[in-house]
């Protein structure tokens, strides 16, 4: 009983530090993110889904497609409720687009 016991006190703390540092990002405004995000996006763009890097000990491909994704939730959550925006990732999308094709877009659609 004492390991169940310690077991559900780690479980719940580490949910509380979650959901709070959840909250805690989802309280940055987005004008604190839209340099970094609009230069990340052209970055993304021009390197692709999946950047290979060569080394003289081995390969090394970059992970673009997941970046873009949590690019794209950072910068599309509403900051309307701090506790809703923190626990549901919101993104823009569009199925017939890769998540950096679709920031891409929205990127370009913005400057002009």
């Amino acid at each position: 009983m004492r390991r169940f016991s310690a077991l559900a006190i780690t479980f719940l703390t580490l949910l509380a530090l979650f959901l709070g540092l959840s909250m805690l990002s989802a309280s940055i405004p987005r004008e604190a993110l839209t340099d970094n995000v609009r230069s990340s996006i052209l970055s993304l763009y021009d390197e692709g889904n999946y950047l290979k890097i060569n080394t003289p000990v081995t390969n090394f491909y970059l992970d673009n497609y997941s970046d873009a994704i949590m690019i794209n939730q950072s910068y599309g959550i509403e900051r309307t409720n701090v506790l809703s925006d923190a626990v549901a990732s919101k993104m823009y999308y569009d199925p017939g687009m890769l998540p950096f094709e679709y920031l891409y877009n929205e990127y370009i659609r913005e400057i002009h």
